[in-house]
């Protein structure tokens, strides 16, 4: 991850604010797959998330566990993953990006992720139309009153 890079993961994840581990994912008594899932994720530590587990969902099934509370918890983590090769791992991120949950956003944090995502797309790790469509379709979802970022390379903002 570059200096940039490391600035935005940074003021995002301050600005994101804590967030709660939640007691269990899911329903753990309904089936032994859901009972797996919550194990796993409640092991997980979010700020040393696998990156193999991310892109490829036979490894991190259990992500579809976790529910907008354990999406909360578990983003700051996310992005600090997609971050360490964005041109490449991009995807990690905007795969997680799920409207509704985009749209149950306090606005402190629709805010955070939004300048985050602009920071993304004016530093072009979008790489490939369906990228850019994903992250574009991020940035309009967590919208707010917040006027457009340029990427943290812009030397106007690191002085």
């Amino acid at each position: 991850m570059d200096i940039t890079d490391e600035y935005a993961v940074d003021e995002f994840i301050a600005a994101w604010g804590a967030a709660t581990r939640p007691t269990e994912y899911g329903d753990p008594a309904h089936c032994d797959e859901c009972a797996e899932a919550n194990r796993i994720l409640m092991a997980l530590d979010r700020d040393e998330l696998d990156r193999t587990e991310l892109i490829e969902s036979s490894k991190g099934w259990f992500y579809a566990w976790m529910g907008f509370e354990g999406w909360l918890y578990f983003l700051p983590g996310i992005v600090k993953t997609a971050m360490m090769d964005p041109s490449k791992d991009l995807r990690i991120l905007l795969d997680q990006l799920r409207p509704e949950y985009l749209s149950s956003l306090t606005l402190e944090r629709a805010k955070a992720l939004h300048k985050f995502l602009h920071h993304c797309r004016a530093c072009a790790y979008a790489s490939d139309d369906s990228e850019r469509a994903s992250l574009q379709l991020a940035i309009d979802l967590t919208k707010t009153d917040l006027p457009a970022a340029g990427c943290a390379a812009d030397p106007a903002r690191l002085t």
